[in-house]
């Protein structure tokens, strides 16, 4: 079986017809047809959400999607672990056809989504760094540098380790925060620094903000940061091997 996690950042948008929406119609098609074939959606995160906004989002997801199963799910505080665990060993859902895909629309909105793995070496110059403090603002500076290109994140990610200690940034909106989601609460004169992000934007454009925010970093902190190991790319067309007309 087949279940979808959905961010309650993405979910307003892409479920919503209010509002902000972010990304591109082309690319929201994609995360609507993964919500589409799923046997079942989980709204993670739930655990930042009052009731008001839970019970919204459920009706959303239900209202688009009547054939699938929706929840509620915290992987931070556990809060809905038992349904995923039952959704995944349960049997799939019976469908009455095969699911309608606009290649074409899939495909063009696959390139929008540019994707980028880069690898930065941090060193101090002087006296050891917060390593919680660069990894978040990694994530915040990137992060401003594409929303002011007006580029919509579907999820950014920083991770930052020594031999010792592991910290993770992360931020999974334009418009949400730079987050620490696992702190190492040490201080360290040299890490590695790892970068993984998924944007509405050009690997020209995902480039260029890593560089841009690594610059002003390096100065703001007083850490040497070497950027290094850039891959970026914009996935091809899909050429399915068996169609369904």
């Amino acid at each position: 079986p087949l279940a979808v996690l959905l961010k309650p950042e993405h979910g307003k948008k892409i479920l919503s017809k209010e509002g902000r929406r972010g990304f591109s119609p082309k690319a929201e098609y994609i995360f609507l047809k993964q919500l589409e074939e799923a046997d079942s959606i989980f709204i993670n995160k739930v655990d930042k959400l009052d009731a008001k906004q839970r019970d919204e989002l459920l009706s959303l997801a239900r209202e688009r999607f009547p054939d699938v199963e929706c929840f509620m799910l915290s992987a931070r505080d556990g809060q809905g672990m038992d349904d995923l665990i039952a959704a995944l060993e349960s049997e799939p859902r019976k469908r009455s056809g095969h699911m309608a895909v606009d290649y074409k629309t899939y495909g063009e909105g696959e390139a929008e989504l540019g994707w980028m793995n880069c690898q930065v070496a941090a060193a101090a110059n002087d006296d050891p760094f917060e390593l919680d403090r660069l990894v978040q603002q990694v994530v915040k500076r990137v992060g401003d540098e594409l929303s002011g290109d007006g580029c919509e994140v579907a999820h950014l990610k920083v991770l930052g380790q020594t031999l010792q200690s592991t910290a993770v940034a992360n931020q999974v909106s334009s418009d949400g925060e730079a987050e620490l989601s696992l702190a190492s609460e040490v201080k360290t004169e040299a890490a590695d620094v790892l970068v993984n992000a998924r944007v509405a934007a050009s690997p020209e454009q995902l480039e260029k903000a890593i560089s841009n925010a690594c610059k002003l970093l390096a100065v703001e902190l007083d850490i040497n940061l070497q950027v290094g190991g850039m891959q970026s790319f914009r996935p091809a067309k899909p050429e399915p091997t068996h169609r369904h007309e």
